[in-house]
């Protein structure tokens, strides 16, 4: 894959923070910080489905926060995804490759749609994800996930 590719990563937001304000992929911390690194290497639009925020780009301005999905009330929710549906344009494509790394009730609230030739799903595809190709990568621990996340590039060579 060359660094000029058309290349969207987006991947949901974690708990872990450093606290403040700063870019988006500087605040979010732990084995995510992967993903930000092959964004980087294949110069990728990337973008983060935050529990607060909605979708936004890895080179965002943002303040820490202490939210979760799974913790919000249904009200919250569909504020939620109107703030996501004003960004579907971001994410639409056709890509040449898509990597998404999510929980299943992240990617239930992704429902824009996102075309790609090739994809590399780490956890559950999004709704609205339509890829030619794709590899999906499940986890069901914490563990798991880790692994995934440390063998990001070698997953990409499988495509």
């Amino acid at each position: 894959m060359s660094p000029t590719s058309k290349v969207l990563v987006i991947t949901s937001c974690t708990k872990r923070k450093r606290k403040g304000r700063g870019k988006a992929k500087e605040i979010y911390m732990g084995p995510i910080k992967n993903i930000f690194l092959i964004a980087d290497e294949l110069n990728a639009k990337c973008f983060i489905l935050s529990a607060k925020y909605g979708i936004i780009s890895c080179e965002d301005e943002i303040e820490s926060y202490d939210k979760y999905l799974g913790n919000m009330s249904k009200e919250e929710v569909k504020e939620l995804m109107d703030k996501i549906k004003r960004r579907c344009e971001d994410l639409k494509g056709p890509w040449e490759l898509v990597i998404t790394n999510m929980s299943s009730k992240y990617a239930a609230i992704l429902e824009c749609p996102i075309v790609a030739k090739n994809a590399l799903i780490i956890g559950t595809p999004p709704k609205g994800l339509r890829a030619e190709e794709a590899r999906v990568y499940k986890f069901k621990t914490v563990g798991e996930w880790y692994s995934l996340m440390k063998r990001i590039k070698e997953l990409l060579g499988e495509l």
